[in-house]
């Protein structure tokens, strides 16, 4: 989800009002079973539309609903319900336990009351049974609906809020390596006893993905123009991450690559073997000793050309700029070479 900026501040919930708040208390007083009865008949119907027009916190105010949605089912089925009526898609998978999906709430089927409390047509929602211990098949059922919903994987959230917490992690790292976009029935307050969040105060949130929040997927789409030589695009890709990452007095490796992506003469040649200092000095070269290594190779305007702005050279050998240790920058001015891949 590169480029997206978060919604700061608290999380909006619904204003229930008098009648849901009435309802809500009776709800506190009731024994698990009777508050999901209570939940299904009363609150739900009256509270699920009224859920489904929060924003999803976390993301950008334009932020496109999906067009299909993985959910993970517990015991708890409220978060299913609650995040299908967010979403409304076109297409839904529903991943259980032989328990949770045979569950019913006063004699209705756990399927039939998400399409009824969600307003999702039943013939749309698929269910998949995992098996104990489950994290094969939930990773396997997630990847393979991706792969065969002839949806962009960006169009697809997923939704790890229900299950044990092994059949969360499968569910978010098949959606996470596929690239769909991670979602969560969060909630205000908690009902301690009971082990369930209090009815009325759940909110759709967006999970924040590390390496996006990082730059490192940011990173990876630089990589990537800089090898199909789009070299406007690699340098425009650096200067959003070095103004989102890094304050000028820190300037390292990735605002290094900002400067240097400037025009085709800059390739990428190698990986590196080992980690090095974002920045130094190569070793001087005797002339007669050939052609340069990788490690050798330089800006044909010397170490000062090289240098971002600001930066100071310690003598006139050649600078050679190594990317957090992963990748070396350099320059091969008119060779015509193509990059390493």
């Amino acid at each position: 989800m590169s480029g997206l900026t978060p919604i700061e501040g608290r999380p909006r919930t619904v204003q229930l009002g008098e009648p849901l708040e009435i309802i809500q208390q009776r709800w506190l007083g009731l024994p698990r079973r009777q508050q999901d009865e209570l939940y299904a008949s009363e609150f739900a119907p009256a509270f699920t539309p009224r859920f489904a027009e929060l924003p999803l916190h976390g993301a950008p105010d334009d932020f496109a609903r999906p067009r299909a949605l993985v959910s993970v089912l517990g015991f708890s089925w409220q978060p299913v319900a609650l995040m299908a009526a967010w979403a409304q898609p076109e297409r839904m998978l529903v991943i259980g336990t032989k328990e949770s999906l045979a569950l019913k709430v006063a004699g209705e089927g756990v399927l039939t009351l998400v399409s009824r409390l969600s307003g999702v047509e039943h013939d749309r929602i698929r269910s998949v049974e995992a098996g104990d211990p489950g994290e094969a098949d939930i990773y396997r059922a997630v990847r393979d609906f991706l792969r065969s919903a002839g949806i962009a994987p960006r169009q697809i959230f997923v939704d790890p809020t229900g299950g044990k917490k092994s059949m969360s992690s499968s569910a978010a790292l098949a959606g996470f390596l596929a690239g769909a976009p991670l979602v969560y029935v969060d909630y205000g307050e908690y009902h301690g006893p009971n082990r369930i969040p209090v009815a009325g105060t759940e909110y759709p949130r967006l999970l924040a993905n590390p390496l996006d929040v990082l730059g490192d997927l940011e990173l990876r789409d630089i990589f990537a123009a800089f090898n199909r030589s789009d070299f406007v695009e690699a340098r425009n890709l650096a200067e959003k991450l070095a103004v989102r990452l890094y304050e000028l007095s820190a300037v390292q490796g990735r605002i290094f690559l900002c400067v240097l992506l400037s025009g085709p003469e800059f390739l990428l040649l190698m990986p590196t073997e080992a980690r090095r200092p974002p920045c130094r000095e190569a070793p001087r070269r005797d002339p007669g000793a050939g052609p340069p290594s990788p490690l050798h190779l330089h800006h044909p305007g010397g170490a000062a050309a090289a240098l971002p702005p600001g930066a100071k050279s310690a003598g006139t050998s050649p600078a050679v700029c190594l990317l957090d240790g992963e990748a070396l920058l350099s320059s091969r001015a008119g060779s015509g070479a193509r990059p390493a891949r």
